[in-house]
């Protein structure tokens, strides 16, 4: 991993109800060392980078994008413009150019989360279709057993594949996603979790690596905090997080922190792990799934020695390098030690916005932000179900019957967008509709073609090459096509006809509302 320097130029989903404490007042904190003030300490030192952290002096390496995406967690909890804008600056600009890598592998794959909640922090809905991009490949091609064909059974994979898929879930309410990361933790728990709780680094290398298993209970925390409660695999992940988590509490040190090899006395303090773990238990905590009065000593005492370790410029000392699998003990104690690694910085941040977020991930807004939601309905389909042919290519390829309910005041047009992120050459674009008038709460079956309307409402262009419904017609498999709808403060004032990726970029700034419907399609 290398740094590079920087170039001159430069998304309410009410799922299940949680009972969610107060986490800041959980803690007991000195003067100055309030997590805002922390939190303020550890994005400004983040901001304050020249370049970013790779891979192969080629790509965003995927612990600044861990440390990113809490980043604009932090700013939006703490209603920060002013350090959004500032985000933006050093990254919005990140996913059109070649940092991005379009590799099939885990590690670049949970990029992804890092759009997500640019998309749920306002910046624009060009981040939720990246970062489901990301998701939506991750499952391009599974395994047979159904899990991610990026698996590798290394216990770091917990992480990047179930915080993927549950950003992606949060993003759009869509309960594929949450059944894609429970599935795979719960494959990885079953061959990886050890009778002691812990995890072994991998199935050969029997060592109790601290960041590993960081990120184990880290992703066993994301998971559960919005996975949905009647989820067949939610008791199996819970067993395992209060095991694990109960094996972690023996293994604390009394300065608070936890060690290089979790039950190695020898072996060194270590910040990455200690603060995965201090966020796993402060939220469990929070969300009721342990016991206050035996883990918050435990809890108090790990942040107490963590901010003993972090400088007066935000960075966290003892953090151990990007660690590999060995079978050779002394290779895990040898491991060189990082100043201001983000692998540490980024679940220091975690931690200080799970101690000021004040409700549960299980209610936060699926469409960004503020923005309110529209019910998208039709009677040809239920959302989930399967597209009636008529609808498509195997039929008279008609467009079907959509309604909405109404849309918030000062509406000024609507806009609607069908598409396929399941076509083999990425996303394939359906429909293009805008300016439709703000009183309009349904689209007739087989609304017509034409460009513009009596009422003024304009039809873009679609990946078919022309203007209007284009159905759904896949090569190979079940697609998902997605009907997406958006309320705006103003209307799209063109004389060109514009394709989904221009009239996405002038609705930035300007949604109101959204909602969506999802059906799916199989030819026979």
């Amino acid at each position: 991993m290398h740094i590079v320097k920087r170039s001159i130029f430069l998304i309410s989903l009410f799922i299940f109800p949680a009972m969610v404490s107060n986490a800041e007042s959980l803690l007991e904190y000195q003067s100055g060392k309030t997590p805002t003030e922390i939190g303020n300490r550890l994005v400004d030192n983040l901001l304050a980078r020249d370049g970013y952290m790779l891979y192969s002096d080629q790509w965003l390496h995927y612990a600044e994008a861990c440390t990113a995406y809490s980043a604009y967690r932090f700013a939006g909890l703490t209603d920060n413009k002013e350090l959004t804008e500032k985000l933006d600056k050093r990254y919005a600009w990140i996913f059109d150019s070649e940092l991005i890598s379009t590799k099939h592998h885990v590690d670049q794959a949970v990029i992804g989360i890092l759009p997500l909640e640019m998309y749920m922090q306002n910046r624009g809905e060009k981040f939720r279709e990246i970062g489901l991009w990301f998701a939506d490949r991750q499952w391009k091609k599974p395994l047979e057993n159904g899990l991610t064909s990026q698996s590798r059974w290394w216990i770091d994979d917990m992480y990047m594949v179930g915080m993927l898929q549950m950003q992606a879930y949060r993003v759009t309410g869509n309960e594929i996603y949450a059944d894609r990361a429970a599935m795979q933790t719960a494959a990885y728990l079953e061959k990886l979790q050890q009778p002691s709780g812990l995890f072994y680094h991998g199935p050969d290398y029997h060592h109790y690596w601290g960041r590993g298993n960081g990120w184990v209970a880290s992703a066993l925390t994301e998971v559960l905090k919005s996975l949905p409660q009647d989820n067949p695999h939610r008791e199996k992940i819970m067993q395992s997080y209060k095991k694990m988590t109960a094996a972690l509490l023996k293994y604390q040190s009394k300065d608070g922190m936890w060690r290089q090899l979790i039950d190695n006395k020898d072996s060194w303090p270590e910040s990455s792990c200690t603060a995965m773990f201090t966020y796993a238990m402060l939220t469990g905590i929070k969300n009721g799934w342990l016991d206050k009065d035996e883990y918050q000593p435990a809890v108090q005492k790990s942040w107490d020695a963590l901010l003993t370790y972090l400088d007066d410029n935000g960075n966290l000392r003892e953090i151990c390098t990007g660690t590999g699998q060995n079978k050779d003990v002394q290779y895990y104690l040898d491991r060189p030690r990082v100043l201001g690694d983000l692998h540490g910085q980024a679940p220091m941040l975690w931690c200080i916005c799970e101690l000021l977020e004040t409700k549960s991930l299980n209610s936060v807004s699926k469409k960004g932000g503020n923005a309110m939601d529209i019910e998208l309905t039709s009677t040809a389909f239920e959302n989930g179900a399967m597209i009636p042919p008529i609808y498509t290519c195997d039929g008279d390829d008609i467009s079907p019957p959509l309604k909405w309910d109404s849309v918030p005041d000062g509406t000024q047009s609507i806009a609607l967008i069908a598409d396929d992120p399941d076509a083999p050459k990425g996303t394939w674009v359906h429909w293009v509709l805008y300016n439709l008038p703000p009183d309009k709460t349904q689209l007739q079956e087989n609304f017509p073609d034409d460009e513009t309307l009596e009422d003024r409402t304009r039809q873009g262009v679609t990946d078919f090459g022309k203007t209007g419904y284009g159905g759904p017609c896949p090569p190979s498999g079940t697609h998902r096509y997605y009907f997406k709808i958006y309320a705006l403060n103003t209307m799209i004032d063109t004389t060109k006809l514009l394709d989904k990726k221009t009239l996405l970029e002038k609705m930035e700034g300007h949604i109101l509302a959204q909602g969506e419907l999802m059906g799916k399609y199989k030819r026979k």
